[in-house]
């Protein structure tokens, strides 16, 4: 059921015949209506292979440090696609400040109280805004503070539900099973069959213990950090092979979804659909700065690549700006700031900082981590350059941004580009065939 929605005449996007079908969540007058829905989606009762199987939604994923704001999520749930708030390093505004006078102990503690107050701010901002809509919240099994952040996001009563990658968080069976987190469903993000093998592993070892609402099984051309993928497999064989070991389970598929004819064949395969790239390309809730959607995303002249030199050990695919080149003095200045982002002993980068720090030669070369993924980040979303018009530092994006910057249609000219609304690119989603096959 599509929303009943006043669209403004500017939006020439919006055609919701033309609109794949249960692309979108209808609206809801109580919280009841919601938890009813929410249960159809997530609770296991539907049957999630074919004829009469389960149709989700659309979801617009979380992305990177706050990049998917709170207002982006609420922008979304009146759109009807369920957006995710960016939960990790919610706090993130704290790594702009000057800590190095701070023990190494208390930075930690200042970023995690930050990391709260992140937290209590977007459920209260949801509370008022969108009691009704169904919103959720990403974060990373690798960061510092996500046991600590994952609690203060269950105890709001604010979100729906979590998904969680960059590691499997193999306490979610249990933690989600406890009463105070029954208002939620979590959603492990996968790459392979193999990973969704190791997790119910981890759901069988305890009676009681609670089942996903979903996988959310991200394909090789997602933006962002990645998983391991099998590029001899097809997603129907991964699909396949996932539905095996979790019969019951919803699929969500996501990764090189941009356009109508995607979206269809992620109903086809699996049960639902997410994009992220789409989303932020635009204004004014997405929380990258216009002028970094013009000159960083929408430049063509820029590639797009796997980059294997996160601090986290996982490759990403990012727009290839440069990367700031970290003096001894910056990389100084990193690490007597630390406030631990990273869980101990994963961090490269601070690996690299200890091993100058004792003596060793450390190359430039490509097993070298060259910068603070935290300070980085939060220096990207606060829209801080080093220098006045050069876009250095990290830009994460799907592989498909290469065929969004040619909908001239939605972004304007080469030189003349235009930043659209979310309702804009969501409609314009909806609506567009891609130009080229889907499988």
């Amino acid at each position: 059921m599509l929303l009943s929605l006043p669209m403004p005449e500017e939006n020439l996007f919006y055609h919701p015949e033309a609109a794949p079908p249960n692309a979108l969540v209808p609206q809801f007058g109580s919280q009841g209506e919601k938890r009813e829905y929410l249960d159809h989606l997530f609770g296991g009762h539907e049957p999630v292979e074919g004829a009469g199987k389960l149709i989700m939604p659309g979801m617009a994923s979380g992305c990177a440090v706050d990049v998917t704001t709170k207002e982006y999520v609420a922008e979304m749930a009146r759109l009807g696609i369920m957006g995710t708030w960016a939960g990790s390093a919610p706090g993130w505004r704290i790594l702009l400040e000057d800590l190095f006078h701070e023990p190494p102990a208390r930075r930690k503690e200042l970023f995690s109280e930050s990391n709260g107050r992140a937290v209590e701010e977007a459920a209260a901002f949801f509370h008022e805004r969108c009691e009704h809509s169904i919103r959720g919240v990403n974060s990373m099994q690798i960061l510092g503070d996500f046991d600590h952040t994952v609690d203060c996001i269950i105890q709001s009563g604010s979100f729906d539900f979590l998904a969680a990658g960059a590691g499997l968080a193999k306490n979610f069976p249990e933690r989600f099973a406890q009463p105070d987190a029954a208002h939620m469903y979590y959603i492990p993000i996968v790459s392979t069959a193999t990973t969704v093998k190791l997790f119910e592993r981890f759901i069988a070892k305890k009676e009681g213990n609670r089942r996903p609402g979903a996988y959310y099984f991200e394909w090789e051309s997602a933006g962002g950090h990645l998983g391991p993928y099998e590029p001899d497999k097809s997603i129907e064989q991964v699909i396949a092979e996932i539905r095996k070991l979790a019969p019951t389970t919803p699929i969500i598929l996501a990764g090189g979804i941009g356009y109508r004819d995607q979206i269809r064949m992620a109903q086809e395969v699996a049960n639902g659909w997410a994009f992220a790239t789409r989303g932020i390309l635009s204004q004014p809730h997405s929380g990258l700065p216009r002028d970094v959607v013009e000159n960083v995303y929408l430049n063509s002249a820029l590639g797009i690549g796997v980059d294997k030199r996160s601090p986290t050990g996982f490759p990403s695919r990012r727009v290839l700006t440069p990367i700031p080149e970290y003096t001894p003095a910056m990389i100084q200045e990193a690490v007597d700031n630390c406030v631990g982002c990273l869980r101990t002993g994963k961090c490269k980068f601070l690996q690299g900082a200890a091993r100058r720090k004792a003596g060793e030669q450390v190359d430039a070369g490509p097993d070298e981590i060259p910068y603070c993924i935290a300070r980085e980040l939060a220096r990207m979303r606060a829209g801080i350059m080093r220098v006045p018009g050069v876009y250095d530092g990290l830009y994460f994006t799907g592989d498909q941004l290469r065929d969004f910057r040619r909908d001239t249609e939605l972004h304007g000219e080469e030189g003349q580009r235009t930043v659209p609304t979310q309702e804009q690119a969501v409609w314009y989603m909806l609506t567009h065939d891609s130009r080229k096959p889907t499988a």
